[in-house]
């Protein structure tokens, strides 16, 4: 039991040593929730990203990305082809 904690402990350590970087995408075209359950979705398929929050009356997607991964034009093309546009 204590060898699985140690390990689990291990692990978030690691985690929490990735590299980082939240970027904030001011976008045009998000109208509901399920916009926003879609562009997590197809930003999830980049390599790389971390975390995705989309807020919709702000009109704005903040993403946690690894910056040695992907950097922020990749993710700008993927929202485009998902259909928002970016300010």
């Amino acid at each position: 039991m204590k060898a699985s904690k140690a390990l689990k402990g291990t692990h978030q350590a690691a985690a929490a040593s990735l590299p980082r970087t939240t970027e904030r995408f001011q976008v045009e075209g998000l109208d509901c929730g399920e916009c926003g359950t879609n562009i997590r979705t197809g930003l999830r398929q980049l390599a790389g990203v971390q975390a995705i929050n989309v807020n919709v009356a702000a009109q704005e997607i903040a993403v946690t990305f690894d910056p040695n991964r992907v950097q922020p034009d990749a993710i700008r093309v993927q929202l485009e082809q998902l259909g928002v546009g970016c300010r």
